[in-house]
């Protein structure tokens, strides 16, 4: 009778930052009934980790699944997730558009763009440049490439420098969506003055998911759980085999923590 899996998909379907219901409620839809007594023998329990657990994670996720209730969880390697994060990101880069006139550099035309304006600090990231130097103004060149996002991109902001007396460079970002291989890109086509013209740097910035860790896996023999908001209450569900499960298995098909901060 349980359908807790489907449930729990069902419910991050909904996209938004719509607030997660409580864990005992998940429940009670999928079994049609509420465990409210206190476990008092010992046994493994499943703690969900305080507000918006579910939420948080579930709604950035773009995993899907498809009518056979296939689910796609992203490459089964290490290896395999950094080839297809330089993959996108070697994409991501090829499809901004400038406008005609635009020449290649191997080099920062100034060293101006000789680093990134923003960069992810993550350990994890992958971070593909590309350098040009392009005949008008950086309003015009800006928006050239504003209106013609690579496939897949959207505008997502702006960006600009300024020592004490003048703008030294501005630039633009697009942003695209998420999977379980990498996190939310971020494109970034920063420009500056260079002669008559203008120098660009365009950089594509992926941060590949780790997999998994064995460590990091919610028990399938649970026989009873809790759930945290906020430092709140914490009350004690009861779960049978199934539930507990099929619980397991939804937390552990969830995205992999993004590595912080080098």
């Amino acid at each position: 009778m349980s359908e807790l899996h489907d449930l729990l998909a069902s419910e991050a379907s909904r996209g938004g930052p719509v607030p997660a219901p409580p864990f005992e409620t998940i429940v009670a839809r999928s079994r049609q009934r509420r465990v409210t007594r206190i476990l008092t023998v010992g046994g493994v329990v499943v703690v969900v980790a305080a507000a918006v657990v579910v939420p948080s994670i579930v709604g950035h996720r773009t995993t899907t699944v498809s009518a056979d209730g296939v689910v796609d969880h992203g490459a089964t390697t290490e290896v395999a997730r950094k080839a297809i994060t330089q993959q996108v990101a070697e994409q991501l880069v090829a499809g901004v558009s400038l406008p005609a006139g635009a020449v290649a550099r191997s080099s920062a035309p100034t060293p101006i763009l000789a680093e990134p304006m923003n960069s992810p600090g993550s350990e994890n990231l992958i971070d593909v440049t590309r350098f040009y130097t392009v005949p008008g103004t950086i309003d015009s060149v800006l928006a050239y490439a504003k209106a013609h996002p690579p496939a897949g991109a959207y505008a997502d902001g702006t960006s600009s420098s300024s020592d004490s007396n003048d703008v030294i460079s501005q630039g633009i970002m697009f942003g695209a969506i998420a999977t379980p291989d990498y996190a939310a890109p971020v494109v970034s086509v920063v420009a500056t003055k260079l002669g008559a013209g203008i120098a660009l740097r365009v950089d594509a910035f992926l941060v590949w998911r780790p997999l998994r860790t064995v460590a990091e896996d919610a028990p399938g023999d649970a026989s009873s759980a809790r759930a945290c908001y906020g430092g709140g209450d914490c009350p004690l569900s009861l779960l049978d085999r199934s539930d507990a499960g099929e619980l397991a298995a939804y937390f552990n098909s969830l995205d992999t923590q993004i590595p912080g901060d080098r």
